[in-house]
């Protein structure tokens, strides 16, 4: 072989071999770049996965400060409503007491009526009677004093009317006073009896009380009951005129016309005892106690076995009354009261006033209404027209008897004579 053909074998295979050598480098240089690009796509992928868990952790955070700031605006919101709640609550019970008030004072609409408004704004006028302890006048102060007056005092003043007058009169005076309009109104612990309510308009009951009597010292006449009275047609029993006493020991069969002496206030009953022209007075236990007490004298004592007469009427209630035709008063009258009968303030009065007390002399709401204490008047008037109806039904039924004896007899003497 020639050598020139030797030469351009050998550079034939120096170019084959330098061309493999760059295939190999070019193909480390691409399985390089390969790693690298792989490389940078794993860091790529990681970063991305890192913002994405930094974005899901942001939203979290972000999520759980909403959750918490909604939180927060709901308790505040519920607080809020709560507050919202109790303070509609309170109005609402504020509300209800002023309605109450408005309705003690002014009745069940809550309006003044015109009789009301009218005392409001000029005061009432109140007749009484001096009899201690339910209604007098001092006479070292010249003010009105007594259970009677102090009761009708507070229940005005329930209603709005500050201002009373007070006009002293006879026992006998007050109801014939209020029907003409002298007064507004009477105190005196008066009882609320039949024959009264057909001339005056009575509250409801404001008090109860018993009867008692005064003798001479040392009972000599021993009188315990009014039916002792009556067994004994030679006691003379000294009377205030008007009062229920009259009816009272008539009911016992006490002759009123042959047995009472009658006088114009319980000062006078007194001294009839004590002057011999009475044998024994009669009144309630109230009155004629402290009457008694403030007459100190041992000429006179007070029947403390006292015997109570089981008759219509006893226990008396005692109210205040009105004109027949002022109902109006009437009922706001009857109001007021319940209110103060409910919260204690007539038990207190009662227990402060001079031979009262609440536990011996209150009346309770619904005890008794002034509805049942006058209705009697009309049983009793029923009852006797069917006392009479049954008396004229007997004499029909004898005569009857007897006319039909006559014509069995005539018969019979026919029948003989045949």
């Amino acid at each position: 072989m020639s050598l020139y053909k030797i030469l351009s074998l050998s550079s034939l295979s120096a170019v084959l071999l330098l061309g493999a050598c760059a295939d190999e480098g070019d193909d480390a240089e691409n399985g390089d770049n390969e790693e690298d690009v792989e490389t940078e796509e794993v860091v790529d992928e990681e970063e991305t996965a890192e913002e994405e868990d930094s974005e899901e952790s942001t939203d979290d955070e972000e999520s759980t400060e909403d959750e918490e700031s909604a939180e927060d605006e709901e308790s505040t919101d519920d607080e809020e409503s709560e507050e919202d709640t109790d303070a509609e609550d309170s109005d609402e019970e504020s509300t209800e007491e002023d309605e109450d008030a408005d309705t003690a004072e002014n009745g069940d609409d809550g309006e003044v009526s015109e009789r009301v408004q009218e005392l409001q704004e000029n005061g009432v006028s109140v007749g009484f009677s001096n009899e201690p302890p339910y209604a007098y006048m001092d006479t070292d102060s010249g003010e009105l004093q007594g259970a009677a007056i102090d009761i009708a005092t507070a229940v005005f003043e329930e209603m709005g009317v500050t201002e009373m007058e007070g006009r002293l009169t006879d026992w006998a005076e007050l109801i014939p006073g209020v029907q003409a309009g002298q007064y507004d109104a009477i105190t005196a612990g008066m009882a609320i009896l039949p024959d009264r309510c057909e001339t005056a308009l009575f509250a409801n009951p404001e008090m109860q009380y018993g009867e008692g009597l005064v003798v001479a010292e040392g009972n000599p006449e021993e009188i315990y009951s009014y039916a002792d009275i009556a067994d004994n047609p030679d006691i003379t029993v000294a009377l205030m005129s008007g009062t229920t006493q009259f009816d009272f020991l008539e009911q016992e069969g006490v002759d009123i016309d042959n047995q009472v002496l009658s006088v114009a206030d319980i000062p006078g009953q007194l001294a009839a005892v004590q002057s011999g022209n009475a044998d024994v007075t009669a009144a309630t236990e109230n009155t004629l106690r402290a009457a008694y007490e403030s007459l100190g004298s041992d000429e006179v004592e007070i029947v403390e076995d006292f015997e109570q007469p089981d008759i219509n009427g006893i226990p008396s209630y005692g109210a205040v009354a009105f004109a027949l035709d002022d109902e109006e008063l009437r009922d706001a009258y009857n109001e007021a009261l319940e209110v103060l009968i409910e919260d204690g303030t007539i038990d207190e009065i009662l227990d402060n006033a001079e031979g009262f007390t609440a536990e011996a002399n209150r009346v309770e709401v619904g005890e008794v209404s002034v509805d049942e204490l006058c209705a009697p008047a009309e049983e009793e008037a029923d009852s006797e027209e069917d006392t009479e109806d049954d008396a004229e039904d007997v004499d029909t039924d004898e005569e009857e008897a007897v006319e039909e004896e006559e014509v069995d007899e005539e018969e019979a003497d026919e029948e003989d004579a045949a």
